[in-house]
């Protein structure tokens, strides 16, 4: 739904479901250079957002939110919905497994808070 809603805002939004072999184990959504948010980091503009990465509970720990991640890095250094320098994603204080997963990937945090979430950035180029 949220993604739906951004898209008839004349937002760039994608949604991806994250299988393995036959089932699914996760959903994740990325999205390309918030105009009207005020609250959004300054990163924000003219790049890409890796606005939501979950894999279920069940299929955590299993190397699966690693390729995942890998594949949508990939992917968005196609440049699929415009021309970006970086790739930004924010997690909640505390949640260990999440920072260690982004920083592994090359994520480095860039200052900003999301709220009260800690913004990581990756370099597209």
């Amino acid at each position: 739904m949220e993604a739906y809603a951004t898209q008839n805002e004349n937002e760039k939004v994608e949604t991806f479901a994250v299988y393995e072999k036959d089932t699914l184990v996760g959903f994740t959504m990325i999205n390309f250079n918030v105009f009207d948010w005020e609250r959004a980091p300054k990163v924000a503009r003219n790049n890409y957002c890796l606005w939501r990465f979950m894999i279920d509970q069940r299929y955590q720990g299993k190397g699966l939110g690693k390729k995942a991640l890998n594949e949508i890095i990939k992917y968005v250094k196609t440049m699929p919905l415009g021309k970006g320098e970086k790739l930004y994603l924010s997690y909640v204080p505390g949640n260990d497994y999440a920072e260690k997963l982004y920083k592994d990937a090359g994520f480095v945090p860039n200052g900003e808070k999301d709220g009260e979430e800690i913004v990581l950035v990756l370099d597209l180029e």
